[in-house]
């Protein structure tokens, strides 16, 4: 239904539920998780009272299963280990007709939110001694949808990882400088250029809701065609960063 007063705020509800199992080398924690997002509202003009009706869009529901461990493999040395298997899509309707005759389409089971991952994966190595702090990590992200237009599901960005890595190392003694702290990070250490995102361009094949007139909100009658203004996104090359924060400690008076 349309709403003449301004839309109220939007809620979110969130269910979770999992476990924690510590044991003395090594930490295992597992939970499943539903979110159910409450969208934003869209606005029609209507051209009899010339009042802006809000009709609310279909809500999002995130559900899915994640872990993380992390094993204590030497004194020092650590393994990170992080997994998830979820899915993100549309759950409720969408006013395809106009504000003096609206017509509710309900979303389509099988339509994901756009750049929600299907899976995603890491992997991590720490070590600490003394002053020195050194960690590597590689991420995998599944792979994603990219809409056309608000909810057509027209691309798919294939899995792509990174790798990041730093050293961290801090100062210790009794010289003026102790606690400076010394830190070197990596982004994309292997300099990887993968596919992050794609921006379609061209105007989607859209179709009628059968029985209507209206315009089919979620559904084409095919791929939308490649253009040369298309926008992909590309990972950014292989960066490094150091930086230094400095500890000015007091000399003791002998």
């Amino acid at each position: 239904p349309g709403l003449l007063t301004p839309p109220k705020r939007q809620k979110s509800t969130t269910y979770q539920g999992g476990t924690v199992l510590k044991l003395q080398r090594a930490t295992l924690d597992a939970d499943y998780y539903h979110i159910r997002f409450q969208n934003s509202y869209s606005g029609v003009i209507d051209p009899t009272t010339t009042e802006t009706v809000y009709f609310l869009q279909p809500s999002s529901i995130s559900q899915g299963f994640e872990a993380e461990s992390n094993i204590v493999i030497l004194r020092g040395l650590n393994a990170y280990l992080n997994a998830t298997k979820g899915r993100a899509y549309y759950s409720g309707s969408l006013n395809a007709g106009t504000a003096a005759s609206p017509y509710a389409q309900n979303a389509p089971s099988g339509l994901w939110v756009s750049q929600t991952p299907s899976d995603t994966e890491a992997i991590g190595v720490t070590y600490q001694a003394k002053g020195l702090d050194f960690g590597f990590f590689d991420k995998r992200i599944g792979s994603e949808r990219m809409d056309n237009g608000a909810y057509h599901n027209q691309a798919i960005v294939d899995p792509f990882s990174t790798t990041n890595a730093y050293i961290n190392y801090t100062v210790r003694g009794h010289s003026i400088f102790d606690q400076t702290k010394i830190r070197l990070i990596s982004n994309n250490l292997l300099n990887q250029h993968n596919l992050q995102s794609v921006g379609l361009t061209a105007a989607p094949l859209t179709q009628l809701i059968p029985g209507t007139t209206y315009t089919d909100l979620f559904n084409t009658t095919g791929p939308t065609p490649l253009a040369g203004s298309d926008t992909p996104s590309f990972m950014a090359g292989r960066s490094f960063s150091i930086s230094v924060t400095f500890g000015i400690a007091a000399r003791e008076r002998k």
